[in-house]
């Protein structure tokens, strides 16, 4: 007992009302379980507003994606019906189409290239065989 008569477990709080360290100590787990709660709450809300707007920008890239294809085919038309003022309209076609499948075959190649390119991480797949190996010998002492 202080010289108050007050138990040491019992703090007086700001407005005046004692409180025990118990209870205390509830009300700051209690406000942290809050301020935990609110902050979850928050990045729920933010990562859906994210993903809201992501989802918008990815709908007006495959717009434009469309709309470029059907640009690239009307160039390709234009292309071919600028031939035809050479050349007979299925010579021009033909010129068309065969600059279009090597275009498309350099695009195959490059991409296919690149694929063989890209290994897979050895120190990594060391260190799982290691791992396993390891897992065995424990297993079958």
């Amino acid at each position: 007992m202080d010289i108050h008569g007050r138990t040491s477990s019992t703090i007086q709080s700001g407005n005046g009302e004692e409180r025990t360290l118990p209870g205390l100590l509830d009300t700051i787990e209690s406000g942290i379980r809050k301020m935990v709660r609110s902050e979850i709450e928050l990045a729920k809300t933010e990562v859906t507003e994210a993903a809201h707007r992501a989802r918008s920008a990815v709908l007006w890239l495959v717009a434009g994606g469309v709309l470029a294809v059907f640009a690239m085919d009307f160039l390709y038309l234009t292309a071919m019906l600028a031939l035809e003022l050479v050349v007979a309209s299925w010579l021009s076609a033909l010129i068309v189409g065969v600059m279009l499948v090597a275009a498309a075959w350099a695009g195959i190649s490059a991409g296919r290239d690149r694929l063989k390119a890209i290994r897979p991480p050895r120190e990594t797949m060391q260190a799982i065989r290691e791992d396993f190996r390891s897992l065995k010998e424990q297993g079958s002492s």
